[in-house]
């Protein structure tokens, strides 16, 4: 029979053979992009690590003892020392300003941020050092390594087919006809369909016999790894929504106390502040009294152990869901109680003033006791929660001023 159109067995299968090749190079690219990208966050979190335990602690020192020449080598060796740092700042709390590397090749990502303390101490902050990813090199390396990933690939591919040309010159084409037949049929709905070829009973059996067996346990592996693929996609989702969940509770969270923390708060407490509900607000500034002298006299640890118990107790006397407290900074807490009058968060703080007098901390085999003074404030008409929370705080310092564990309200 004549055709009008004619394909040769050899070309219908190059063609798929160059298909499928397509299909894998974009497979082997993504998954080789993917590992590179792996292995360069890995890099980079251990550069961070590095800064972390040997510059920012040279730095501060550096910063201390007033050397700028000192805190220039050190931003200079941080970026030369690095290929995945492209730009550094340190911005010092006296104002002055050190930078090195070339921000440019940033693209405009946020930086990693490590805090300078005091050297000995972990109160006092010297200044922030801000430490930004060179992108351009990284997409640089990955563009390259992705193409002579392909290139090599495609070099194989061409190998292949010319092989194939050869082998193919011999008397296949019924059978390749079929099988190719098969292969161009073939899709997801029709995937584990087993390959059957014609006037094969009474031939012995040959390599084209081994590939059709090679389909059918091909096939039934396949089958296989599909249901298994298909339960492991299901046990990753969910322990991704509960990772994503673990992490959206961990970025607005304070790690000590288990409070909201100060992002947190001032994100949420604008927006209830400035809703237009007629219901009243009310907020209450807590400080530890004598905090300092807690750090001082018994350590430290002793003072963490102060502000999660103080924590724990605030977070107790949460009385619904819409109650909720944060770490406003130091040894301040603020709870913020909507639809509660001032009257009403008067006598809140009063009872949390009581149940905090009556914890007892012990360290070195002293027994110790705390107490917190109080600024409570409600909102008052056309009042923002800046200005709500700074009234709050000027009655807090009352408190304090008038002899501390107490409570002032206005």
């Amino acid at each position: 029979m004549r055709f009008e159109r004619f394909q040769s067995i050899t070309r219908l299968l190059i063609r798929k053979i160059v298909w499928v090749s397509v299909v894998c190079a974009l497979l082997i690219g993504s998954i080789r992009a993917f590992s590179l990208y792996r292995m360069s966050e890995h890099q980079f979190n251990d550069t961070l690590n590095v800064i972390a335990a040997v510059y920012v602690p040279q730095l501060a020192i550096s910063v201390w003892d007033i050397e700028p020449k000192s805190i220039e080598t050190q931003l200079h060796s941080m970026v030369e020392s690095n290929d995945a740092i492209a730009f550094v700042r340190l911005e010092l709390t006296s104002g002055r300003k050190f930078s090195y590397g070339h921000q440019a090749t940033t693209a405009g990502l946020p930086p990693h941020h490590f805090v300078l303390y005091e050297p000995g101490t972990t109160s006092q902050v010297l200044g922030d050092l801000f430490v930004y990813a060179d992108t351009a090199n990284f997409y640089k390396m990955l563009v390259f390594q992705i193409g002579l990933s392909v290139f090599g690939y495609a070099l194989l591919t061409l190998l292949i087919c010319q092989l194939v040309r050869l082998i193919l010159r011999r008397h296949l084409r019924k059978p390749l006809k079929e099988i190719a037949a098969f292969a161009r049929e073939l899709d997801a709905q029709k995937l584990l369909t087993p390959l059957h070829l014609t006037d094969r009973e009474h031939v012995v059996p040959n390599e084209i016999d081994l590939v059709v067996a090679g389909f059918d346990m091909l096939q039934t592996e396949l089958g296989r790894h599909i249901h298994h693929l298909d339960q492991l996609v299901a046990e990753r989702t969910a322990q991704l929504e509960q990772a994503m969940q673990s992490i959206q509770l961990l970025s607005i969270t304070d790690p000590l106390t288990g409070c909201y923390n100060r992002h947190y708060l001032n994100e949420q407490l604008e927006r209830m502040a400035s809703s237009e509900s007629q219901q009243p607000l009310s907020v209450i500034f807590c400080d530890v009294d004598f905090f300092k002298q807690v750090n001082d006299k018994y350590g430290h640890k002793a003072g963490d152990d102060v502000l999660a118990k103080v924590g724990e107790v605030l977070r107790q006397s949460l009385r619904s869901e819409s109650d909720w407290v944060a770490r406003y900074g130091g040894e301040e807490f603020l709870l913020i109680l909507p639809k509660t009058d001032l009257a009403t968060a008067h006598q809140i703080a009063e009872r949390l003033r009581l149940e905090i007098g009556e914890l007892s901390f012990q360290c070195r085999e002293q027994c110790f006791q705390i107490s917190a003074s109080f600024g409570v404030a409600e909102q008052l008409p056309a009042e923002g929660a800046h200005q709500l929370c700074e009234r709050a705080d000027q009655l807090l310092y009352q408190a304090k001023n008038s002899g501390r564990n107490r409570v002032c309200s206005a």
